[in-house]
């Protein structure tokens, strides 16, 4: 949710150093923040209001609960407002590599963000609502997870299938047996190569755990209609994870041919 720009206040030696791009809020915006701040502290508007002008510019929304806010949309827009203050910050102050660097880090809305990753306009917006869910709950997502394999647009769904099945932000075992007929589905009836290509290596990671993903490894192997998507899923069946690799990988090894095979 930020892009870099130079700092244009510099930093020593003369180099300038990559920040957030950050707006302050509109009047509206800290409206919002006020309405969070009254229904969590049962402050009056005015204090409430005086309580939020008071913070110095990097802390505007930091304390504020979004999930307190009367949509998951204003919720979100006041999270992502918060964080990109938050990145702001850190980058200014240069305490990125500090051990404590996170420690006051905005919490993210989660029940918004389950929202906010199928139902939100934006798809960037909707990736982003994944992301935080895979890293803060991705146990009790797998609903949503599942539901957004049906978003209209490719990237949401491979963040998707990679929150499905993440292993490493689990604070429980992951159910093989349950997740693999999603996985399975998506690498047989997806429509974007990108996608089926990106879940053979999700599946390969779980084959020795279930018959029927090694099953469906071996026919995407020989029957689906993308070429790179046959030669990793061969590759994933022969156990070679090494020459699972992105599609852009594998043009440049076939060489310019195939890359213009592949335009035409």
């Amino acid at each position: 949710m930020w892009t870099s720009e130079p700092d244009r206040a510099g930093v020593a030696g003369g180099r300038r150093a990559p920040v957030a791009r950050f707006l302050m809020p509109q009047d509206k915006d800290i409206k919002r923040l006020v309405r969070a701040r009254m229904v969590g502290t049962g402050e009056r508007y005015t204090d409430a209001k005086a309580a939020i002008d008071s913070r110095p510019r990097g802390e505007v929304g930091r304390h504020d609960e979004p999930e307190a806010t009367a949509h998951p949309q204003d919720a979100l827009d006041a999270y992502f407002r918060a964080w990109n203050a938050w990145l702001r910050t850190i980058a200014h102050e240069a305490r990125r590599n500090t051990p404590t660097w996170r420690h006051d880090e905005p919490k993210p809305p989660v029940d918004a963000a389950r929202w906010g990753a199928l139902h939100h306009p934006n798809a960037r917006v909707r990736r982003d609502c994944l992301n935080i869910l895979d890293h803060h709950a991705n146990d009790d997502s797998l609903d949503v997870f599942r539901a957004a394999l049906k978003d209209p647009v490719p990237r949401v769904r491979e963040i998707a299938l990679h929150g499905l099945a993440c292993e490493r932000c689990r604070t429980t075992e992951l159910c093989v047996t349950d997740v693999a007929p999603d996985l399975i589905r998506a690498l047989q009836t997806d429509s974007s190569a990108k996608v089926r290509h990106g879940t053979v290596g999700v599946l390969a990671r779980l084959a020795g755990r279930n018959e029927r993903i090694v099953a469906a490894l071996r026919q995407a192997a020989t029957d689906d209609e993308d070429p790179f998507v046959r030669q990793v899923a061969q590759a994933a069946v022969d156990g070679r994870r090494r020459d699972i690799r992105s599609a852009k990988a594998l043009r440049r090894r076939a060489g310019p041919a195939a890359i213009a095979a592949d335009k035409s």
